[in-house]
């Protein structure tokens, strides 16, 4: 399971506290990218939040005094609907300015970057100075409690597989040997090789990393043979011969040998 956090805003990147092979929980930040421009549109929207929130509250009170001097006769209806067209007026504007600055703290927030799950850095992509664009990857993670072993196993193997199985894996650049579960069997075969694509996924120590090479054991099922001793085949000529003792008699047979 592997990620790549990339940034949203193009932006200088001032600081990335992780590098390749530190270990990670979600959440923390892996990268903080140049927020001066946001921090000040942040400020800015939330005086206009409170420029047009004070703006309402004195079109609500206009509207009440002009209310209390209509029911008195000292004000005319023209007066009162004008007062509550300002109020609506207002409250418009204050919802439009509050989605402004709820805009721009979403903006300041994408200027910090975090990890979005537990696992470790394989690799950082930036250093501290360079522009951070848009999808361009800043870090990029893996779990390794989530490794993945994909195996190109024979169109007639494959066929003796099913996914939920618990098979042998062999990792032999470490001399390991460890269990997996299939988790995914892709329904197509490569045309080259007619090969299906079998991955087995399970817990592994420490030591593997992601790109190394294993092997994945298919088991064949039961198979009844014939065997005798490897010395006791005399090979003359084109012929291996064997000697087999039945009924007190020694008898030479010529035999077929297998793998």
């Amino acid at each position: 399971h592997e990620t790549a956090v990339a940034s949203r805003l193009l932006a200088a990147v001032r600081e990335i506290p992780v590098r390749a092979g530190d270990a990670v929980r979600a959440g923390d930040v892996v990268a903080r990218l140049d927020d001066q421009a946001l921090v000040a549109a942040v400020r800015e929207a939330a005086a206009e939040v409170e420029t047009a929130r004070a703006v309402l509250e004195r079109a609500q009170a206009d509207l009440a005094r002009s209310r209390d001097l209509f029911e008195s006769g000292f004000a005319t209806r023209q007066e009162v609907d004008d007062g509550e067209t300002a109020v609506r007026t207002a409250a418009s504007r204050l919802e439009r300015v509050e989605r402004v600055h709820e805009q721009a703290q979403v903006a300041l927030g994408h200027a910090t970057l975090t990890a979005p799950m537990d696992g470790v850095v394989v690799e950082r992509h930036v250093e501290p100075g360079d522009m951070a664009t848009p999808g361009r990857p800043v870090v990029t993670l893996y779990d390794p409690d989530r490794m993945q072993l994909v195996a190109g196993v024979r169109e007639a193997l494959a066929r003796g597989v099913a996914v939920g199985d618990a098979l042998v894996v062999h990792i032999e650049a470490l001399g390991l040997t460890c269990h997996g579960t299939v988790s995914e069997i892709v329904p197509r075969a490569a045309e080259g090789s007619r090969t299906v694509d079998v991955k087995v996924t399970g817990p592994c120590p420490e030591c593997v990393y992601s790109g190394m090479f294993g092997r994945l054991e298919i088991p064949l099922g039961d198979e009844q043979v014939v065997v005798v001793p490897a010395a006791a085949v005399e090979r003359v000529g084109q012929l291996r011969l064997v000697d087999v003792v039945a009924d007190g008699l020694l008898h030479r047979r010529a035999v077929e040998t297998g793998r």
